[in-house]
C-alpha cells in the first residue's frame, strides 16, 4: 500500500506517522495548463497504485473507481475494481481503465457493430425507396405516400449528416493544426454518424501521457505499468453519457426511420400491395431490428444524460471543496450550452 510520510513531533521528539495516502485530483486542471512533467510523482503514485489492484489474483475487471477527497485530492487507498453498490455514490469516484487487449478490441468490436447496423439499415431502405417507385407491385400505393417515404428518408439522413457535421466543426479545434482540414471533417462526420465510440475517436490525444497534450490522461506509460495504458476517464457519473454522446446524432433517425418509415412500410404492404416482396421483407427485419437496437441505445442514452445533468449541476453547487474551479467551469457550459441542456430539470 502506497503511504505518504508525515513528519511531526510529539512529546519532544520526531516521529514518522503514516498518513493518509493522497493523490492530487487536480491533474487535469494542471495537464491543461501544461503543469505536469512526463515524470510527474502523483502521476506514478497513481499508476502504481492501479496497476497493483490490476495484478491481484481476484481481480478481473480492468475499470477503477477512485474515490475523491476534499481540497482537490483522491484516495489511493481507496481504489475499487467494482463500481460502488449505491449508483448515487458515483459522482463520489473518478472511474480509471486499464487499456488491456480485450478492451481494445471491445471498442473496435462495438465500432463494427453500430456500423454495420448504419449501413445495412440505410442499404435496406434506400432498396424500398428504389422499389417504391419503380416495383409494379407498388403501383396502387398513393403518389403522398411514395413522397412521404422518400422525404422521411432523406430527412432522416440529413438531420443525422448535420448533426455529425457540427460536432466534427466544433471537435477540429482539439486536433493538430495539420488535421483542421476537409478530409477531417469528412472523416470525423462519418465516425460520428455511425456512433463511432468517442474513446476511439480521441485515442491519439486520449493515451497521451498527462502533461503532454491537454486531452492526454494516461499515467501508464512507464516500467512500472508494463506498458498498460492507464487512462482516467474522469468523473465516474459522467463516464457513461461521455463515452456515448455520439450517439445523439442518431436521434432523429430513431424517429424518422426507426419509427415513422417502418409503420407507413407495414401500412403501404397491408393496404395496397397485399404482398410482401423480398425487398419488403428485407427492409422491414432489418427495420424491426435497428428499431429494438435503436431503442435500448436511446434509453441507456437518456438515462446516462439525465445522471450526467444531475452529476453537473452538483458539481456546480458543490461548496464542501471536492470539485476545483476548472471543474465547476466546465460543468456550467454543459448545463448551459451542452446537448443536456435540453433535457428536463
Amino acid at each position: 500500500q502506497i503511504r505518504t510520510l508525515v513528519r511531526h513531533r510529539c512529546a519532544g521528539q520526531a516521529r514518522i506517522a503514516m498518513s493518509e495516502p493522497l493523490l492530487e485530483h487536480d491533474l487535469w486542471q494542471r495537464a491543461i495548463q501544461n503543469q505536469i512533467p512526463r515524470d510527474d510523482k502523483e502521476t506514478t503514485r497513481a499508476a502504481r497504485a492501479i496497476i497493483k489492484k490490476f495484478d491481484e489474483p481476484e481481480c478481473s475487471s480492468h475499470q477503477f473507481f477512485m474515490r475523491k477527497m476534499p481540497k482537490g485530492k483522491a484516495s489511493l487507498s481507496q481504489i475499487l475494481s467494482e463500481a460502488p453498490a449505491d449508483t448515487q455514490d458515483l459522482e463520489n469516484y473518478d472511474e480509471w481503465h486499464v487499456i488491456t487487449t480485450n478492451e481494445w478490441m471491445s471498442y473496435l468490436a462495438s465500432l463494427g457493430l453500430s456500423s454495420a447496423f448504419e449501413i445495412l439499415d440505410l442499404n435496406s431502405d434506400l432498396t424500398l425507396l428504389l422499389a417504391v417507385f419503380i416495383d409494379s407491385a407498388y403501383a396502387d400505393v398513393p403518389l403522398v405516400l411514395k413522397l412521404t417515404f422518400a422525404l422521411l428518408t432523406f430527412l432522416s439522413l440529413l438531420l443525422a449528416i448535420g448533426i455529425s457535421l457540427g460536432s466534427a466543426y466544433t471537435s477540429r479545434q482539439h486536433v493538430e493544426p495539420k488535421s483542421r482540414n476537409t478530409m477531417y471533417l469528412i472523416l470525423c462526420t462519418f465516425l460520428n454518424w455511425i456512433s463511432t465510440p468517442v474513446f476511439l475517436m480521441v485515442a491519439p490525444q486520449r493515451l497521451a501521457p498527462y502533461g503532454q497534450h491537454f486531452l492526454g490522461r494516461n499515467v501508464g506509460y512507464s516500467k512500472d505499468t508494463r506498458g498498460l495504458p492507464v487512462v482516467c476517464r474522469g468523473n465516474a457519473a459522467l463516464v457513461s453519457y461521455l463515452s456515448q454522446r455520439t450517439f445523439r446524432t442518431q436521434l432523429p433517425k430513431v424517429f424518422f426511420e426507426n419509427i415513422l418509415l417502418f409503420a407507413l412500410t407495414v401500412y403501404m404492404q397491408q393496404a395496397y400491395v397485399k404482398s410482401w416482396g423480398a425487398a419488403a421483407i428485407f427492409s422491414v427485419t432489418s427495420s424491426a431490428l435497428s428499431l429494438l437496437y435503436s431503442i435500448w441505445r436511446t434509453v441507456r442514452f437518456f438515462v446516462a444524460a439525465r445522471r450526467a445533468k444531475l452529476t453537473y449541476q452538483k458539481i456546480v453547487d458543490d461548496t464542501a471543496g471536492y470539485e476545483t474551479n476548472f471543474d465547476k467551469t466546465q460543468a456550467q457550459e454543459m448545463l448551459s450550452s451542452g446537448a443536456i441542456s435540453y433535457l428536463p430539470s
